[in-house]
């Protein structure tokens, strides 16, 4: 996740900013304001096979798989829920030393706030509807995800959906405790609304921490 490192933007008449230049390339900002989301190169193929070599040497409690634990909370490896904090720390600075340099070029405004691995299991790891928390006062500030796959994704192994401009439906709504607007409509937003994107292993997906998204299970085996 990646927060902007000023303190705001010039505003309209209401309030909102306006939508000012925030990527290193005048046609991501456009694509980005219109569908909440761009996809970019980030690291090279022989760089991303290196990163997840270094992942791989890592020693999260689950081994990279909850169900091999008692009571766990979800079927799919997330480091923020794994109980070794060293494994926490090693996983976040592989990020920081692999991508945060190539994350400034093409966001230059921002820097990188925490980051997040995740393993989906053969037959499982879906994830719920939602959107991002919010994780600064100003709330008409985007925040960034930058979802960077260690391997290419696509419908089989449960790559990223998105509601393509749904970054800008109710971009506050998301908090721990709010009710979700859409859980009447749920089933509609699978089947209709989100759409798979594929992301190659050396691509990067940036998209509004506002932005609805989600994930069916991995069905590779």
């Amino acid at each position: 996740m990646t927060t902007p490192v000023y303190a705001g933007f010039d505003r309209q008449e209401d309030g909102r900013i306006k939508p000012p230049n925030i990527f290193n390339d005048a046609t991501l900002d456009a694509a980005f304001w219109a569908d909440g989301f761009v996809k970019v190169p980030l690291l090279s193929p022989t760089e991303m096979n290196s990163l997840r070599e270094k992942f791989s040497l890592l020693a999260p409690m689950d081994g990279f798989d909850p169900r091999n634990l008692e009571n766990a909370r979800c079927d799919y490896h997330c480091t923020f829920l794994d109980p070794n904090r060293e494994y926490r720390k090693q996983s976040d600075q592989l990020v920081r030393n692999a991508m945060g340099d190539q994350i400034k070029a093409v966001l230059p405004g921002y820097r990188i706030l925490t980051s997040n691995v995740y393993v989906k299991p053969p037959g499982a790891g879906r994830f719920e509807i939602h959107q991002n928390w919010p994780t600064i006062e100003d709330i008409d500030i985007p925040t960034f995800t930058v979802w960077a796959p260690l391997q290419d994704t696509g419908f089989k192994n449960g790559t990223i959906r998105v509601v393509p401009g749904g970054h800008r439906i109710f971009p506050d709504i998301a908090a721990a405790t709010s009710d979700r607007f859409f859980d009447d409509f749920e089933t509609e937003l699978i089947e209709t609304y989100l759409e798979p994107v594929d992301v190659a292993a050396s691509e990067a997906l940036i998209f509004d921490d506002s932005l609805l998204h989600w994930s069916s299970d991995n069905l590779s085996e």
